[in-house]
C-alpha cells in the first residue's frame, strides 16, 4: 500500500502494524493551522483553526469518475469548545455528492474559539471548499480490507462489494472524538460493518514537535468478495 508520510499524522494500529494516516497537505480546501493569535489583545480574538482543514480525501471517487467538480460555500457554527456544528450549504457546487462531502469534511474541523472579553463565545463562519479535477489526487489516508469473518451475510449472499470512507477526528489521547461518513459504499450493511471495524481499531495520536494533538483523516474500508482481493501482501485486513 502506497502511503504518504506527514509530520502531522495520526496512526492506525492494526494487528501490530502502525499505518500513517497520510499527508494532509493538498491544495483543496486547505487552511493553515499554525496561524498565531494576534498578540495585541489576547482577551479579544477571532476563531482560528486548530487542526488541518483539508477536504481532499473527501472528494467522492464517483464524482471524479463522472467529471463532477465545483466550489461549495459552507456556513457553520464554531462553538465555545472550538468544535463545528450546524453546517449548511450557502452556495452549491451543483452536485449533491460534492455538497455532502464538503459538509462531512467541515464537521471534522476544530478551532481555537473566538474570544471576547477573555471568554470563549460561539460564532458563525463561512468557508469555501473547491473540488477540482485538476488537483493532485492523494491516496486515501488509510485503506483497509474487510476480513471475510466480518463480511455482512446479506451482502455476501447478494455478492455485494463496495468501499466505505469514514472521516475521523482523533484526539490527543488517541480516541475517536468525531466520526463522519465521507463516502458510502452504497450498501447499508457494508457501511454499518465499516463503522464497527473502525470503532474496534486503536489509534496513536498525531504529534507536532513531540506533543500529541488532534487531527482529522479518512479511513477507507474496502469489501471484496472471496477470490476478488488483489494479489498483494502489504494491504492489511481490518480486525
Amino acid at each position: 500500500m502506497r502511503v504518504l508520510m506527514s509530520t502531522m499524522a495520526a496512526m492506525l494500529i492494526l494487528c501490530g502494524t502502525h499505518l500513517p494516516a497520510g499527508a494532509q497537505t493538498a491544495n483543496t480546501a486547505q487552511q493553515r493551522t499554525d496561524a498565531p493569535r494576534q498578540q495585541s489583545d489576547p482577551s479579544n480574538q477571532p476563531a482560528v483553526p486548530s487542526n488541518v482543514h483539508d477536504a481532499t480525501a473527501f472528494y467522492p471517487p464517483l464524482s471524479r469518475r463522472l467529471g463532477e467538480q465545483g466550489r461549495i460555500r459552507v456556513s457553520f457554527t464554531i462553538g465555545e469548545d472550538g468544535t463545528v456544528s450546524k453546517p449548511s450549504v450557502v452556495l452549491s457546487s451543483g452536485f449533491d455528492r460534492l455538497d455532502q462531502a464538503a459538509l462531512a469534511a467541515v464537521m471534522l474541523w476544530t478551532y481555537h474559539p473566538e474570544m471576547k472579553d477573555g471568554k470563549p463565545i460561539a460564532t458563525t463562519k463561512l468557508a469555501e471548499i473547491n473540488f477540482s479535477l485538476d488537483d493532485e489526487l492523494l491516496p486515501p489516508s488509510t485503506v483497509l480490507y474487510g476480513a471475510a469473518a466480518d463480511y455482512p451475510k446479506d451482502a455476501l449472499d447478494g455478492k455485494v462489494e463496495g468501499a466505505t470512507s469514514v472521516g475521523l477526528l482523533i484526539g490527543p489521547a488517541g480516541n475517536i472524538q468525531r466520526l463522519e461518513f465521507a463516502n458510502s459504499s452504497g450498501s447499508q450493511s457494508l457501511d454499518n460493518a465499516s463503522i464497527m471495524l473502525v470503532h474496534r481499531s486503536k489509534f496513536a495520536p498525531a504529534t507536532v514537535n513531540g506533543v500529541a494533538v488532534s487531527t482529522a483523516f479518512v479511513v477507507t474500508v474496502t469489501w471484496l468478495l472471496p477470490g476478488h482481493r488483489p494479489p498483494v501482501t502489504d494491504v492489511p485486513n481490518a480486525h
